[in-house]
């Protein structure tokens, strides 16, 4: 009898001939009953149990849903063991007998283990999540087990193992033919399939593999692949979160039962299908951690699995295109990365990196952005052969431009990757190499030589140098038939021939050795008179230029490589030295090859450093990152152009991300702080010191407070510690003799920024720094920098109200030495050296000396011992003394604005203290504002206190003091600022004043430019005056007249841009004095120096945003610049109307006088191209409604006033650059009737187009835009209707306009005489009670109203 296998338990109850069928369903009462007497049955009938014995188990099976739990258990035991019994007796049974009873078993038994073991998985399965809905704690419910579980888990393993065992038994020969049925198969898979689905438990790892190695089995030897690949890509594709396990499973599974095949079924079934996006993803997942895990299993020998990984590129979805090159990836570094390929595998590894190349340019940013990962781990892994470096570098460097960060960043990071892993050396010498490659070339050459005059013809080596010659042979044909002297050439060189027989063979000799020695073109004269003389000649045959030129290249070929010595043997070829040679010729050529790739290589990076330089101030920090980090590895690489680019980078410590500012300080503290841990510490810092030495000896202007940056975070850290200062203090005193004084100018220099965190470190060290800096050693330049190292020494605001800041008697060795140095050096030192010195030194002497206005006074007095004003006086010592002139006046300004202010203020508050009145002033006067001490600060701070004190006077209405205590400390304040206000504008500059008696000298200069006409003289003659002008308010007005004078007739560009900055400090000091005349700073914004222009531009744009200067009608001038020549000019103008277009209303205003200067302008002076790249970019920087609609007005408006057809064209570019919404529309609709008789022009109607056009765009907004179209269409309608239009009408309509448009055009004449009043401005200086009360000065002090 046999057993069909059922699609579902209900076949089995009807009846086929010579088929088995359940004849009764045993009962649900019955069944216990029925399992306790068919035990004896199993004893004794063994494996033939089940033939009887079937239909019981059949029903528990049709009565589980309502069966207990007890009774399927007991069940399933039962079965267990006949199962174990029939595995036990086929293992010893003969399969050619009994094949029918045999199979039967086979199969009942198969169907019952199926049916059960799907059943109580499933059951349990839901037990067990009960439980956990019961559990208490936090866990998840995979994390909890019932009892039930755990028992069916056990038993479950027990009879996986049998059946394992089972299949491996040659059960395929119990079917005829012997190939098992797939039903059979199917029920035995599914199990595993359910366990692999539902099983999440990841700890149990041995069933897992038991039950891959069940379905390996079945694929080997059943034939179950095909069922296999498609069940495993439906489980892949419906649960991601068994695509790891599932990976992991099948290349266990093909990796013990070599199913190499395997793999590639399940490419090629997913490469047929398209798959949602959450499929693809999963499947992608699912192939590259196969990928991952064994890379082998795309890299057959046989099977080209490649072919279908290559055609997922090719897919609409993005995962699967980045899935295969996440497989080429895996596939480059653990099977194509070695050395010793087959020319297959090398063929592969080129297809897989041409690949690379062209995804790089993928349409999806995720693709491209996989491709430089893979680089990079490629690079880091070794994987890139050295024929690939150099195609690698040129494809990633285009990309350093893309637009996106995310792009950049990760070229940047490639080509650091190539930096570091570059399989050349750790340091590139260009120049060696290229000797080196020369000398190997020559070598190479002279062995090729010798090689081919000795070896036969028709040899390799012939070959190859011919193939590489052939070029340059083509050349020299072409240039001898080119030759117009061809004829008088040949009859020069056959006169020196005899007129003898020609021996071919040793002419022929001949020309190969001119071939050999490259002199190409007299090989080719060769051939001619040879061929002359043998009576070949092609001039005579209608041959083609270029049929003779390839029939010399194929004689010349022919001679080459034909030809040989007399003396050549055969044994010569077959020797062992002569292999050895060219061995020889082999190795030279494999060098010369590396040597052209890191050439290559190296002028690939060169080239890139430019555009990385410039990626340091990217505004996405991580591509700022990376430049920094790309430009340090190529500066300790010795690549050209490096150097300076990673210098630039230290101006990234001024960054505002703090990322940034970390990285470039590690980068720098990874390339002078190397952790050499087997070195003492001492020489570990003197390593540290000397390379911060060499790096400043090398820095531009301007980076080394970058680098004051760093040095004061490595101080934090401790990387330059107390032995790294010692060491610099040893170099700055030149303890040992090999010290220059550039290394002890360094020194003092690095010392300085130390002293930056440590200020105690210069003062406990002073009488070193006045003994080497002044005294010791007659360096000037030296004596400079120790005073920039004295400048550190800082006051200690401490709470100790009573500590007087640090000063010395004037007699002090400090200002003796300076002043030795001021006066001595006097008339040998260069104008600009002793003017560094002086500002320096005079910095000194006014911070430290008790009185340093004595001081001063005797080293000018010294200075001026010569007469001053004769001509007989050297003008570059005149030029100098104009210098310490002007810095003294400044200094003196801070000294009694600043330093004496605060005194008398810390003077006040211990009188206060003691008297008990007022216990806190110190304090309270300290938050006070106060200014830098620095010269460029100009801003009073004795007025700002007298402001303040006046203004909380106001503020206090109740307190628990007295009126009279609260202002008995500020009047005192006050007086003191009155004092100091009084003796800066009379005893400084005017008469009887400190520097008064050389104001005639500086006026004579300033006035007399024909008489002083030494460059120096006039620069910083003027720069005194400016310097003197902000002291006094009265030698302010005195000399503006002058100051102007120069500015506008000044021939020198230093002298007008230093006048600018003078006047942006007089403007903060005295605005109403310098006010009226700010549209002279105005006009040097069109200066013919770009430097004068680029000063222009930063001054005006600082008073602007600062409020000193109002943003009016003159801002239509400085809107020109956006369109400057200079680059910087440029971006400084763009950012000054950006931040306009922050504050409200401020560009609105001013767009008017923009508008009408631009539009009204000659064509000569702003073309209409220029007009409209200004207001595209103005036009930008609108982006609130309120502001479109403005602009919307201001553009209707000047319709009406229209006259020539310029201004029609630049408002018509205006008002389509407008993006408008619905209310905008509607605005505009409303607008149409001031200037409907224009709509006839060609330029307003396509500009009214594709305003339209833009806002329907918007699905909001195509309503109102149907009804503007309406509108213009009504007004065009009735304008050609009426081609002469009633002006009367026109008149009535112009008296009645709608309310709104009444509105704007009351706005409109607002602003027009808003305008009209501003350009009044400009001619007179505003009244001070108009002024902004923070510009009011308050030279002239009044007294206060108590």
């Amino acid at each position: 009898m046999e057993f069909n296998l059922p699609l579902k338990k209900d076949d089995l109850l009807k009846e086929v001939d010579g088929c088995y069928c359940v004849k009764t369903v045993v009962p649900l009462r019955d069944l216990t009953k029925v399992f306790d007497n068919n035990r004896q049955a199993l004893q004794t009938k063994k494996s033939a149990f089940i033939l009887d014995h079937f239909d019981e188990f059949f029903a528990v099976l049709v009565h589980s849903k309502n069966i207990e739990e007890s009774i399927i258990v007991r069940a399933f035991d039962r079965l267990y063991k006949s199962t174990e019994i029939l595995v036990k007796d086929l293992e010893t049974h003969d399969f050619s007998q009994d094949k029918k009873e045999t199979l039967c078993k086979v199969k009942m038994h198969a169907y019952l283990l199926s049916n059960f073991m799907n059943f109580l998985e499933d059951h349990t399965l839901k037990s067990s999540n009960q439980f956990g809905d019961r559990g208490m704690g936090k866990k998840k419910k995979t994390d909890q087990k019932s009892e039930a579980r755990k028992e069916w888990e056990f038993k479950r393993n027990k009879i996986l193992l049998t059946i394992h065992n089972w299949l491996q038994l040659p059960l395929n020969n119990l079917w005829d033919p012997p190939i098992a049925e797939q039903s059979f198969v199917m029920l035995l898979a599914d199990i595993c399939y359910k366990i692999i689905e539902f099983d999440t438990d990841r700890s149990d790892k041995q069933i897992k593999q038991i039950v891959w190695q069940i379905l390996g089995i079945l694929v080997k030897n059943y034939s179950h692949g095909v069922s296999c690949k498609i069940k495993i890509i439906q489980l892949v594709k419906m649960y991601d979160n068994l695509v790891p396990s599932l990976a992991q499973g099948v290349v266990s599974m093909v990796t013990e039962y070599q199913s190499q095949s395997f793999i590639t079924e399940i490419l090629h079934e997913i490469e047929q299908v398209n798959f949602e996006e959450s499929e693809a993803r999963n499947i992608a997942s699912f192939l590259s951690t196969v990928a991952a895990t064994k890379p082998v299993l795309f890299f057959p020998d046989t099977d080209d699995v490649m072919d279908h990984v290559f055609g997922f590129l090719d897919n609409e979805s993005y995962v699967m295109r980045i899935c295969s090159i996440d497989i080429i990836e895996n596939v480059l570094i653990n099977c194509l990365s070695g050395e010793n390929l087959s020319k297959k595998q090398k063929d592969l590894r080129n297809e897989c990196f041409q690949i690379l190349y062209t995804h790089k340019l993928d349409c999806n940013s995720f693709v491209r952005s996989k491709v430089f990962q893979v680089w990079q781990k490629l690079l880091s892994s070794q994987a890139v052969p050295i024929q690939q470096i150099v195609p690698l570098a040129k494809a990633v460097t285009p990309h350093l431009l893309e637009t996106g960060a995310i792009m950049r960043k990760q070229a940047l990071q490639v080509m650091r990757h190539l930096l570091e892993c570059n399989p050349f050396t750790f340091k590139f010498d260009k120049q060696q190499l290229i000797d080196n490659r020369n000398n190997f070339e020559q070598e190479l050459r002279e062995l090729q030589a010798n090689f081919v005059t000795e070896s036969a013809s028709g040899d390799d080596e012939r070959i190859e140098l011919w193939k590489e010659l052939a070029p340059e042979i083509k050349k020299a044909i072409k240039r001898f038939f080119e030759d117009d002297d061809e004829d008088k050439e040949d009859s020069d060189l056959s006169d020196d021939e005899d007129d003898g027989d020609v021996d071919i063979d040793k002419e022929w000799e001949s020309i190969r050795t001119l071939i050999v020695d490259r002199k190409c073109l007299a090989a080719v004269r060769r051939l001619k008179i040879i061929l002359k003389k043998v009576n070949l000649e092609f001039d005579s045959c209608d041959i083609e230029a270029d049929g003779r030129e390839d029939c010399f290249l194929l004689f010349l070929a022919h001679i080459f490589l034909k030809s040989q010595s007399d003396n050549t043997s055969k044994d010569k070829f077959d020797s062992a030295q002569w292999k050895k040679r060219k061995q020889t010729v082999n190795h030279l050529k494999q060098t010369l090859n590396i040597y052209d790739s890191m050439i290559n290589f190296i002028t690939e990076l060169e080239a890139a450093m430019p555009i990385v330089k410039q990626m340091l101030n990217a505004a996405a920090p991580g591509v700022a990152i990376e430049a920094c980090a790309l430009l340090g590895k190529a500066y300790k690489f010795n690549i050209s152009g490096a150097e300076e680019a990673f210098h630039a980078a230290l101006l990234q410590a001024f960054s505002r991300d703090e990322s940034v500012k970390r990285n470039v300080a590690e980068v720098y503290k990874e390339i002078y702080f190397k952790s050499l841990d087997n070195i003492p510490s001492r020489q570990r810092a003197m390593i540290s010191v000397n390379g911060l030495i060499n790096l400043l000896k090398t820095l531009k202007p301007g980076q080394s407070p970058a680098l004051e940056q760093l040095v004061g975070e490595w101080c934090d850290n401790k990387d330059l510690d107390e032995e790294s200062w010692q060491i610099m203090w040893e170099k700055y005193s030149f303890k040992t003799s090999s010290v220059t004084v550039i290394e002890s100018r360094c020194a003092i220099i690095l010392l300085k920024m130390v002293a930056a965190k440590n200020p105690k470190l210069i003062l406990k060290n002073l009488n070193i720094c006045i003994k080497i800096g002044f005294q010791t050693h007659n360096d000037i330049l030296l004596a400079r920098d120790t005073c920039k190292a004295l400048s550190m020494i800082k006051h200690e605001n401490t709470e100790n109200s009573k500590k007087e800041p640090l000063k010395f008697e004037n007699d002090h060795e400090l200002f003796q030495a300076i002043s030795h140095l001021l006066i001595n050096k006097f008339d040998t030192v260069a104008p600009m050296t002793y003017a560094s010195f002086a500002t320096e030194a005079i910095n000194v002497i006014y911070q430290f000396a008790n009185t340093p206005d004595i001081i001063m006074k005797e080293i000018l007095s010294e200075l001026s011992a010569e007469p001053t004003i004769e001509n007989d006086v050297p003008e570059s010592h005149l030029a100098k003394f104009l210098y310490v002139i002007g810095h003294v006046a400044v200094r003196h300004m801070v000294h009694l604005d600043v330093e004496i202010y605060n005194e008398l203020k810390r003077r006040n508050a211990i009188r206060d203290a003691v008297k008990g009145k007022k216990k806190n002033a110190l304090n309270n006067t300290n938050k006070n504002n106060s200014i830098s001490s620095s010269p460029g600060s100009v801003q009073s701070s004795a007025r700002k206190a007298r402001q303040s004190i006046y203004v909380n006077r106001r503020n206090i209405t109740t307190s628990e003091e007295t009126e009279e205590d609260i202002l008995s400390g500020a009047t005192a304040d006050d007086n003191d600022a009155e004092a100091i206000n009084d003796a800066l504008d009379n005893n400084v500059v005017n008469e009887g004043g400190l520097l008064a008696e050389y104001v005639p000298l500086i006026e004579q200069v300033c006035q007399h430019p024909e008489k002083y006409s030494n460059r120096y003289t006039q620069v910083w003659g003027v720069l005194a005056l400016t310097k003197m002008m902000t002291v006094s308010s009265k030698f302010c007005q005195d000399h503006l007249q002058l100051l102007m004078t120069m500015l506008e007739r000044s021939t020198y560009p230093e002298i007008r841009s230093n006048i600018l900055i003078g006047l942006s400090d007089l403007m903060i000091r005295f605005t109403n004095d310098i006010d009226p005349w700010t549209s002279h700073m105005y006009t040097r914004l069109f200066d013919q120096d770009v430097g004068v222009r680029r000063t222009a531009v930063r001054i005006l744009s600082s008073l602007v945003k600062r409020e000193m200067i109002r943003a009016k009608g003159q801002m239509s001038e400085m809107a020109l610049c956006i369109i400057d020549q200079d680059e910087q000019i440029r971006n400084d103008t763009q950012l000054l109307f950006r931040e306009l277009s922050k504050k409200p209303n401020v560009l609105c205003n001013i767009l008017p006088d923009i508008l009408s200067k631009f539009s009204s302008a000659d064509e000569e002076k702003v073309s209409e191209e220029d007009s409209q790249t200004i207001f595209k970019f103005i036009f930008s920087l609108f982006s609130k409604e309120r502001e479109m609609e403005s602009v919307l007005d201001k553009i209707c408006f000047r319709f009406k006033d229209v006259t020539t057809e310029r201004q029609s064209r630049i408002l018509t570019y205006c008002l389509s650059l407008l993006q408008l919404n619905k209310k905008g529309i509607a605005h505009l609709t409303r607008n149409l009737s001031l200037f409907k008789d224009k709509l006839h022009n060609k330029h307003v109607y396509l500009a009214l187009r594709e305003v339209i056009e833009q806002a329907k765009k918007k699905a909001d907004v195509r309503e109102a835009c149907a009804i503007l179209e309406q509108e213009i269409e009504k007004l065009m309608d009735d304008s050609n209707s009426n081609n002469h239009p009633n002006t009367q009408n026109q008149n009535k309509e112009n008296e009645n306009p709608p309310e709104n448009v009444t509105n704007n055009a009351i706005n409109v004449n607002t602003t027009v005489n808003n305008s009209k009043n501003t350009n009044s401005d400009r001619e007179v200086m505003p009244p001070p009670e108009i002024s902004p009360p923070k510009r009011r000065s308050t030279r002239r002090s009044t007294k206060r109203k108590m």
